[in-house]
């Protein structure tokens, strides 16, 4: 079965086939390389209904996704405003807003559909915190990566290779 991935990221299809190899081998997915607009929203579902009235091909199945991370010191910010926070302050600017409390968690939601008219969401997370003692950016398509340890490890996301098939916000 094939899904078609709205997105432009080659890295988050590369991921979605590796963890489809793992547990559904019947599925692989496709880019539908789009590139949406999207509103100023902290509500990650309202952003994907806003992607999905710009959805206009007729590639069926298919899923879009919005994430980001959340830090617990500031009301679970920056959120669906990741990309742009980290654009504009990097990890230096991250590293002094983050000075008591830096757990944090990635949340993805991905909305899925058949036909472009019903469709529902879904939802992962990880649990971890931020860790500035690594802050060299290994993979621009996920920044944050590199400075998050999830829970019960001592490496960031973006080491943990033979692990991250197994546990992933995606």
């Amino acid at each position: 079965m094939r899904i078609f991935f709205c997105t432009g990221n080659q890295s988050k299809i590369n991921e979605a086939n590796q963890f489809a190899s793992l547990f559904r081998p019947e599925i692989t997915f496709e880019m539908d390389k789009i590139c949406f607009s999207e509103i100023q929203s902290l509500s990650q579902e309202e952003i994907l209904l806003h992607k999905l009235s710009q959805k206009k091909d007729d590639k069926f199945p298919f899923v879009i996704d919005e994430t980001g991370i959340f830090f617990e010191e500031f009301n679970d910010f920056p959120g669906t405003l990741t990309k742009f926070i980290f654009t504009s302050l990097g990890c230096e600017g991250i590293k002094r807003l983050l000075t008591k409390n830096k757990r944090a968690f990635y949340r993805t939601t991905l909305l899925y559909s058949e036909d472009g008219k019903n469709y529902s969401f879904h939802t992962g997370m990880i649990y971890g915190h931020i860790d500035f003692n690594k802050t060299e950016i290994c993979d621009k398509n996920f920044p944050f990566s590199s400075i998050f340890i999830p829970e019960g490890f001592n490496k960031p996301l973006i080491e943990i290779s033979s692990h991250r098939k197994f546990m992933d916000h995606r």
